[in-house]
């Protein structure tokens, strides 16, 4: 039952261009706020590894970046209260702008989706498929498109962009198959459970299992020409949108 745990250096180091490091300093700070531990950084050295390590959840950090070990009398307090200040303007900049670049994202998203929405709700559920991998040649940055119905079964194949042998290891990462059951999947219970009056929901950045790539599920509930309630899925990859929003 620990009052501290501290993340190695090697997790620290350069965390911020790093997303397998950050899940993990994420689930680190998940477990020591679950059991009333502090969580410490140690070995930060620069502004953008202590600001990454107060975005995922450090309640206390360490290391060259607010200076070496040294007898106490030879601190210079002035300069580590400086570094302090800075960190913390720099922290409330960054998740400002991680907001900002959020809702451009949300909006990127929605105004992609529209044509794609716009298409179906003029056919009916059987013209899924041609329809859906017609549109996905437009648009680069999503990697797979299908439908639900309302009960959470897969009533379209799961259109893929990718062709199979560029995918990462098939074998295991495959698309969904139509008639698959989606009931346990956020996009799909969260749309369900507001009795589907919320017409979107955006997943957090997750592992495809239809590619192995980190995307995001973006999930529309509309109706078909028979007025049959459906929800588009629609699996964005990542990287695509922080290649145009470089947060650095």
């Amino acid at each position: 039952k620990p009052d501290i745990l501290k993340v190695d250096r090697y997790l620290v180091k350069s965390i911020h261009l790093d997303y397998y490091k950050q899940e993990v300093f994420k689930s680190l700070a998940s477990l020591a706020q679950k059991i009333g531990a502090i969580l410490i950084a140690e070995g930060v050295e620069s502004a953008e590894e202590a600001t990454a390590c107060l975005d995922m959840g450090a309640d206390m950090i360490q290391g060259y970046y607010f200076a070496k070990p040294l007898p106490r009398q030879e601190l210079d307090s002035a300069e580590v209260l400086r570094r302090v200040e800075t960190l913390g303007e720099s922290f409330k900049r960054k998740a400002i702008e991680q907001l900002n670049v959020k809702r451009k994202n949300l909006r990127r998203y929605e105004t992609m989706t529209r044509e794609i929405l716009e298409s179906l709700s003029r056919l009916e559920i059987r013209q899924f498929d041609e329809k859906l991998a017609e549109l996905i040649r437009f648009f680069p940055q999503v990697e797979c498109l299908y439908v639900l119905d309302e009960d959470g079964i897969q009533v379209s194949e799961a259109v893929f962009s990718l062709p199979e042998e560029s995918r990462r290891n098939p074998d295991v990462f495959r698309p969904p198959h139509k008639g698959s059951d989606h009931t346990l999947k956020d996009y799909f219970y969260m749309l369900v459970e507001s009795g589907m009056r919320k017409t979107t929901y955006l997943s957090d950045p997750c592992l495809s299992m239809a590619s192995g790539n980190l995307c995001v599920t973006y999930a529309l509930s509309f109706q078909d020409s028979a007025e049959k309630k459906c929800i588009l899925c629609v699996d964005i990859n990542t990287q695509y949108f922080e290649h145009l929003n470089p947060l650095g």
